[in-house]
C-alpha cells in the first residue's frame, strides 16, 4: 500500500510539472495581436513605402540641419515596418547584430500609445518580446521626450524591462542624446534629452504626436542671437502627465 502511495504522488508531481511547463510553453508562444496583423500582412508596395519611409526622414534630417525655420514630419506606421522588414536589406541598412537581437521588429501606433515587438530566442523559445510605451514631450524641459513603459512582456509572460531599457539607454547615448530614469505611476520613464551636450540647441521641438497609425513631428530652428530656452529640471519634466499637441 505504502508503495503505490509513493508512486501515486510522484505521478501527482510530475503531472503537475508537465503541467506547469505546458502552460509557460504555450505563455510564451503566445503572439499579441497587432504582431501578428503586422507580420501576417505584406503588400505588394513594401519596397515603395521603404522607400518613402527614408525619403520622409531624410527630409527631416536636412530640415533640421539646414537651419528650416520650421519643418516637420509625418511616418505612417506601415512605412517605418516596410523598413524594418524589406527595407533595411534591400536599401543596404542590414545589420547582423540587428537581425539577431531584435529579429521581425514592428510597431504599431493605436491612440496615444506605441506597441513595439520582436521575436529574441530564450534556450529553445522563441517568444515575442512586447512591450507598450506612451511618448510625449517634456513639459519645461527643451528638446526632451519622455517615454514611459507601459508593460513588458514575453509572449503573455510579464518581464522586468531591463534589458530593453538598457537598449534604449545605450542606443540614445550612441546618437548623442542624454538618459535619465525615473519612476512614475510605478512605471520607468525615460527622459531623452537632444543635443544635451550643447549650451545653446540649434532646433527647437514643439509637438510629438502619435494618432491613428501616424507619429507627427514638429519643430523649429533656433536663431544664434535668440536666447538659450528656459529648462527645468528633468525630474519635474517627467513627472507631468503627457499633453497632447495640435497637428
Amino acid at each position: 500500500m505504502a508503495k503505490w502511495t509513493t508512486l501515486l504522488s510522484i505521478s501527482v508531481v510530475v503531472l503537475i510539472l508537465a503541467g506547469t511547463a505546458t502552460g509557460v510553453t504555450i505563455a510564451l508562444n503566445h503572439v499579441p495581436g497587432f504582431y501578428k496583423d503586422l507580420t501576417q500582412t505584406k503588400t505588394e508596395q513594401q519596397d515603395k513605402l521603404a522607400q518613402e519611409f527614408v525619403s520622409e526622414f531624410g527630409e527631416l534630417i536636412n530640415s533640421v540641419t539646414g537651419g528650416d525655420k520650421e519643418w516637420f514630419a509625418r511616418f505612417h506606421q506601415n512605412q517605418i515596418n516596410a523598413y524594418l522588414s524589406e527595407g533595411l536589406a534591400q536599401l543596404g541598412l542590414d545589420n547582423q547584430d540587428w537581425n539577431e537581437k531584435l529579429k521581425g521588429m514592428r510597431m504599431a501606433m493605436v491612440g496615444d500609445k506605441l506597441s513595439v515587438g520582436f521575436r529574441h530566442r530564450i534556450g529553445p523559445f522563441e517568444p515575442v518580446i512586447h512591450m507598450e510605451a506612451q511618448l510625449w514631450l517634456a513639459q519645461g524641459e527643451a528638446n526632451t521626450i519622455a517615454i514611459r513603459i507601459i508593460s513588458a512582456k514575453a509572449g503573455a509572460i510579464p518581464i522586468h524591462p531591463q534589458s530593453i531599457l538598457e537598449r534604449i539607454s545605450d542606443s540614445a547615448t550612441q546618437n548623442g542624446m542624454d538618459v535619465a530614469w525615473y519612476r512614475h505611476k510605478g512605471t520607468p520613464v525615460a527622459i531623452l534629452r537632444f543635443q544635451a551636450d550643447r549650451p545653446r540647441p540649434t532646433f527647437l521641438l514643439r509637438s510629438l504626436t502619435i494618432d491613428k497609425g501616424l507619429l507627427v513631428i514638429r519643430g523649429s530652428s533656433v536663431d544664434e542671437d535668440s536666447p538659450p530656452p528656459a529648462s527645468n529640471s528633468a525630474t519635474t519634466a517627467a513627472a507631468r502627465e503627457p499633453v497632447a499637441s495640435a497637428n
